[in-house]
Protein backbone atom coordinates (compact mmCIF):
# COMPACT_ATOMS: atom_id res chain seq x y z
CA UNK A 1 0.00 0.00 0.00
CA UNK A 2 2.68 2.53 0.93
CA UNK A 3 4.79 1.60 -2.28
CA UNK A 4 1.22 2.84 -4.29
CA UNK A 5 0.57 5.61 -2.25
CA UNK A 6 4.28 6.90 -2.94
CA UNK A 7 3.61 6.01 -6.42
CA UNK A 8 0.56 8.21 -7.09
CA UNK A 9 2.64 11.28 -5.31
CA UNK A 10 5.48 11.17 -7.51
CA UNK A 11 3.28 11.22 -10.43
CA UNK A 12 1.22 14.16 -9.20
CA UNK A 13 4.52 15.75 -7.92
CA UNK A 14 5.57 15.07 -11.38
CA UNK A 15 3.23 16.55 -13.41
CA UNK A 16 2.82 19.75 -11.28
CA UNK A 17 6.65 20.25 -12.00
CA UNK A 18 6.78 19.41 -15.58
CA UNK A 19 3.33 21.99 -15.74
CA UNK A 20 5.52 24.26 -13.66
CA UNK A 21 8.12 24.17 -16.66
CA UNK A 22 5.75 24.62 -19.38
CA UNK A 23 4.57 27.89 -18.03
CA UNK A 24 8.11 29.64 -17.66
CA UNK A 25 8.54 28.27 -20.97
CA UNK A 26 5.75 29.93 -22.22
CA UNK A 27 6.57 33.12 -20.45
CA UNK A 28 9.74 33.25 -21.61
CA UNK A 29 8.47 32.80 -25.33
CA UNK A 30 6.37 35.66 -24.61
CA UNK A 31 9.10 38.18 -23.18
CA UNK A 32 11.28 36.99 -26.49
CA UNK A 33 8.63 37.90 -28.57
CA UNK A 34 7.90 41.22 -27.01
CA UNK A 35 11.47 41.83 -27.15
CA UNK A 36 11.81 41.71 -30.87
CA UNK A 37 8.79 43.68 -31.78
CA UNK A 38 9.94 46.40 -29.44
CA UNK A 39 13.32 45.79 -31.46
CA UNK A 40 12.02 45.96 -34.58
CA UNK A 41 9.80 48.97 -33.85
CA UNK A 42 13.17 50.58 -32.87
CA UNK A 43 15.04 49.95 -36.16
CA UNK A 44 12.34 51.14 -37.85
CA UNK A 45 12.33 54.49 -36.19
CA UNK A 46 16.03 54.68 -36.86
CA UNK A 47 15.05 54.15 -39.75
CA UNK A 48 16.74 50.37 -40.47
CA UNK A 49 14.09 47.75 -40.89
CA UNK A 50 12.24 48.01 -43.82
Amino acid sequence: MWAAARRSIDTATGRAMWQMIGVLAELERSLITERTRARVKAAQRFGLGA
